[in-house]
């Protein structure tokens, strides 16, 4: 019954995808409570309200206009369906919080108001330390609910952050919160990309005195050195999952740009840094892979005709496909998780940055921004429908902005990143 209800919501008031449709109305309360308990509360409140604000997807409704009683409860009985109604609300969402000891219990419903009628329900047990984190899941269950589509916040983003004459690499939720440094100052850390499950990271480093691959676990510590072969080591990232090669099939595989013999080209290495394969071979430098959901091509940039564009290598066929025919500096290429878009950094006719996609098979090329500083480093969220990339809007330098997959809806990160480079979402995490 949940379900069939959630799909009629998405024909009419939920906007997934590029859809003229408007935003989800949406109000957000937690049930009377005092003290602690209600400090807590409000704090999660605050962090949900944001999120949901993050996606694009719903309108927060201002508390000052709620008619509601402040002491109203959560079961249907106790709702003032009316109060709801008159001030647009579609969705209402109640949060109830208990202390359990040393944790909190979480309880949260989800009505719709015009039936009325409760959509879902979900009950979360936090340290009491942790209450807010209840909010990834909350707020993943209720896009999942109203759209049959996952939500992006079980996920994490990597970043570079320039500390005096030092690069580090740090993380931080989906949300931009929860900040974790990765690498000590000291030295030039650049380049970051996912480990298998989100628990490590794959990293260029500086550290020896030239540009080599290592590999950290998410919370810092020791590192491991995967490739220190001479000259570059750089932009390696991890397939999503299996590779065919050559009648082989391989668990996980890098794809990185080493120019060892001489001139920068993609090649295939095992986690372990191991050889697998040179991809290009070419006169022209090839860099920046990324790639395909289904770990079948890679997309990666050379200016082998004469500018640098857009490239695909099919594993299969090992054939090379030109991507991008307009503008002359076409860049850092990422490959949606919803496998049918690539969204890359441009350089316009007023030698500005900004963001575009390209469509996998048509190659239809769409604008993404423009007119709001240089927009760059574009990397998706794990649903497909989020980007998160750096913009020098508003004269503060690169920081990092989210928007939605059609280039709408912009939102700072985090005000307190400072500047910020070469953002990398995850994968889905597991909690």
């Amino acid at each position: 019954m949940i379900l069939a209800l959630s799909l009629s919501l998405l024909a009419s008031d939920f906007e997934v995808s590029g859809a003229t449709v408007s935003a989800y109305p949406i109000a957000v309360v937690e049930v009377a409570a005092a003290g602690e308990l209600g400090l807590a509360a409000a704090a999660l409140r605050k962090r949900i309200e944001a999120m949901l604000t993050m996606t694009g997807m719903f309108k927060l409704l201002d508390r000052s206009g709620f008619l509601a009683s402040p002491s109203e409860g959560d079961k249907r009985s106790e709702i003032n369906w009316g109060a709801w109604q008159n001030i647009g609300a579609r969705g209402l969402l109640k949060l109830h919080l208990t202390n359990k000891g040393e944790q909190t219990e979480v309880v949260w419903k989800l009505f719709d108001t015009g039936e009325p009628v409760r959509l879902a329900q979900g009950r979360i047990v936090t340290p009491n330390s942790k209450t807010s984190s209840a909010a990834v899941r909350i707020c993943d269950a209720i896009i999942m609910h109203l759209s049959g589509e996952a939500g992006p916040f079980a996920s994490r983003i990597l970043f570079v952050r320039r500390e005096g004459r030092s690069k580090t690499i740090w993380s931080s939720a989906a949300d931009g919160s929860d900040l974790q440094r990765v690498t000590p100052t000291g030295t030039l850390n650049i380049l970051p990309a996912w480990g298998a499950g989100g628990q490590s990271i794959y990293f260029t480093s500086y550290a020896g005195g030239r540009p080599d691959l290592y590999l950290s676990g998410t919370q810092g510590g020791s590192w491991k050195a995967i490739s220190k072969r001479p000259g570059l080591n750089t932009g390696a990232v991890l397939s999503p999952g299996k590779v065919k090669l050559d009648g082989i099939t391989y668990p996980r595989l890098l794809a990185l740009s080493l120019s060892k013999d001489g001139n920068a080209e993609v090649y295939l290495i095992k986690p372990d840094g191991s050889l697998v394969k040179r991809l290009t071979n070419h006169w022209g430098i090839d860099s920046s892979p990324s790639w395909s959901p289904d770990a079948r091509k890679i997309a990666f940039v050379s200016n082998r005709g004469g500018s640098p564009q857009i490239y695909t290598y099919d594993l299969g066929s090992q054939q090379t496909r030109r991507m991008t025919f307009q503008g002359r500096y076409n860049q850092t290429p990422a490959w949606s998780p919803r496998g049918d878009l690539i969204a890359f950094t441009g350089r316009d006719e007023r030698n500005v940055f900004d963001l575009f996609t390209v469509h996998a098979e048509t190659q239809e090329i769409t604008r993404l921004t423009q007119s709001q500083g240089h927009n760059e480093e574009p990397s998706w969220a794990p649903n497909g429908r989020l980007i998160v990339f750096t913009s020098t809007r508003n004269g503060k330098g690169p920081r990092l902005y989210i928007m939605r997959e059609d280039g709408r809806h912009h939102r700072l990160l985090n005000p307190q990143l400072g500047q910020a480079f070469t953002p990398r979402w995850s994968g889905f995490i597991a909690p």
